[in-house]
């Protein structure tokens, strides 16, 4: 079973049967290579007008890691395409079942087992509701069993069972294809950890519903180990807690701001603390399943005034590095207005897989309002899905929107033109 499974899918990938979903390798053998040296920004800040105390953040990570994820594709439903059940460690050491539903278009929604995970699935930028979600795990010496059941947004009861065996197979190549899952939403980085072909029975308000097939006898269905994460869309503004920004020596951690995403109807903010580690400002929260970690360099001996630098940013699930971005020359400061262009590269992993993606970072003052375009150039679903944030500040608070402008990929070609050119 391991070299039928190993066998097919080094087959996809080198036959080029599919070449649009087939994971690849790190695009970027030496991730410090490419980066270089760290360097500052560079750039010459106006440093007169009142600002925030504490840094603004460019973008919002978001990040999870599937301890254990079945797959599969309906083959002839009118809205609903691909759908993915995946089990999920929480902060306090307890699991959590999540469904990602994928619409045709790609547009996701994630479905929980009951009103009080609501809030745990918010981490993932994608609308969640209250799906009913049931699954039963058994297994077996040789085999895997999965039977659930959940309510589809728009009331259809999904049920089914999903049987693979139990140990799987490190892929060949394990950088994954996010495809076209949220793709108006995120920006993603994939780490395919784990992989084992399923065998899908699946119903619809009682009747059997088809599953897609790769190949005669090859359904669209697997079972996974995966990390995946990146940055968010959306409309957000963060609110200083205190009045003062001075850090203790100690490095005690110290509320800092709260995050509020004003597209999620119930937000009640992420609160960020700030701590001094070494010669970096680590602004971290704590999400319902994850910890997020946004790392600056510069300042002056209290760690806060003058101008700070975005170098690094991470996720972090459990144990695991779910997702990682540096950047070369740092970030500028976007409390402070600057006159020139600033540009510089970026890298990001999953999983502590590093070199998945490579990109460009450009920023810029225009009309007040500071723009960050982060360009990915490989791979090529990540090249098609640039990201620009628009920042704002008023008195002590920053809005800013982050929006996946796929007309800005490839040197402003626009995405349809990434996947010709990948490389």
């Amino acid at each position: 079973m391991v070299l039928w499974v190993v066998l097919w899918t080094v087959g996809l990938a080198l036959a080029g049967c599919y070449p649009r979903i087939a994971p690849t390798s790190a695009v970027e053998r030496d991730p410090d290579g490419f980066l270089g040296a760290p360097l500052g920004s560079g750039v010459r800040y106006d440093t007169a007008a009142k600002r925030p105390l504490l840094p603004v953040l460019p973008f919002r990570l978001w990040g999870l890691h599937f301890d254990e994820e079945m797959l599969f594709e309906l083959a002839d439903h009118h809205r609903f395409a691909m759908v993915e059940i995946a089990r999920v460690q929480t902060l306090d050491a307890g699991w959590v079942w999540f469904a990602l539903i994928a619409e045709v278009d790609g547009t996701q929604h994630v479905a929980v087992g009951a009103p009080e995970h609501v809030r745990l699935g918010q981490g993932f930028p994608a609308p969640v509701y209250d799906g009913a979600l049931v699954v039963e795990r058994t297994h077996t010496e040789k085999h895997l069993t999965y039977v659930f059941s959940l309510t589809l947004p728009g009331g259809e009861q999904l049920e089914g069972t999903v049987r693979s065996r139990g140990a799987g197979v490190v892929p060949p190549a394990r950088n994954g294809n996010a495809m076209n899952h949220s793709k108006s939403r995120v920006l993603a980085v994939l780490d395919l950890e784990q992989f084992n072909w399923a065998e899908p029975t699946v119903r619809i308000d009682g009747v059997e519903a088809r599953v897609r097939s790769l190949a005669p006898g090859l359904l669209y269905s697997f079972r996974l180990r995966q990390s995946v994460g990146g940055m968010a869309a959306g409309s957000f503004h963060q609110a200083p807690l205190v009045a003062t920004a001075s850090l203790a020596p100690e490095a005690t951690a110290r509320p800092a701001f709260v995050l509020v995403d004003e597209g999620q109807d119930d937000s009640q903010g992420l609160m960020f603390e700030k701590r001094l580690v070494g010669d970096e400002v680590l602004l971290s929260a704590r999400e319902a399943v994850v910890d997020l970690n946004y790392r600056f360099q510069g300042g002056t001996e209290d760690g806060l005034a003058g101008p700070l630098e975005l170098r690094e940013a991470e996720v972090i699930h459990g144990d695991r590095s779910a997702f990682r971005v540096q950047f070369n020359p740092s970030l500028p400061d976007l409390r402070y207005p600057f006159s020139s262009t600033f540009e510089g590269r970026m890298v990001a992993g999953a999983n502590g897989q590093e070199g998945y993606m490579t990109g460009r970072v450009r920023a810029r003052w225009a009309d007040g309002v500071a723009v960050v375009d982060f360009l990915p150039d490989r791979p090529f679903w990540a090249c098609e899905r640039p990201v620009r944030s628009e920042v704002s500040l008023r008195g002590d608070v920053a809005h800013w929107q982050s929006a996946v402008r796929p007309d800005l990929a490839s040197g402003g070609e626009g995405a349809q033109v990434c996947f010709r050119k990948r490389r």
